[in-house]
């Protein structure tokens, strides 16, 4: 293995440099033996991961997921594209990822409340702890948790498809 692989780190993940030039099966081979090679380093991290020097299809950038994660304790959250903002966006993934494990583990343990459906102007759900809701919020419906009071008076709606943590 030359340096057809490169690892870049940052605080909240790695920047996999691919070499090119060499065939896709030999560069699977290298970057197994330098995760292998790195293994103590990066012992049960979770990580977002990005690739550069090298177009990759889907199934190769799946591929090299998953050669990673079957022979180290690494384990990868996400993939982020290459740009100037590269390192904000991997904070934000990592975050994002702690935060929905964290609900999960509340959810778990009987620490939080889930609500399912969706909350209109006027409705008020109270809770002493964590509150995830799996639905529409509208304008106007007040969400109070753990003291914390929080009124969606944004005129417009919450996207379902975002989580909303408050603290």
């Amino acid at each position: 293995m030359s340096q057809s692989v490169m690892i870049k780190s940052n605080k909240y993940g790695i920047n996999l440099v691919l070499d090119p030039n060499i065939p896709f099966v030999e560069l699977l081979k290298d970057v197994i033996e330098k995760f292998k090679a790195s293994e103590k380093f990066f012992k049960n991290a979770e990580l977002a991961i990005s690739f550069e020097g090298r177009k990759l299809s889907e199934e190769e950038e799946n591929r090299i997921i998953e050669a990673i994660t079957e022979n180290t304790t690494i384990q990868i959250l996400c993939i982020v594209q290459n740009g100037s903002e590269q390192e904000a966006v991997m904070k934000q993934q990592i975050e994002y990822y702690q935060a929905v494990q964290q609900q999960f583990m509340n959810a778990n343990t009987g620490s939080g409340d889930f609500y399912r459906g969706t909350l209109r102007s006027g409705q008020v759900i109270e809770s002493e702890s964590s509150v995830t809701i799996i639905g529409d919020v509208n304008p106007g419906a007040k969400i109070i948790s753990q003291g914390v009071e929080r009124k969606c008076t944004c005129g417009q709606r919450w996207r379902p498809q975002l989580f909303y943590f408050c603290a």
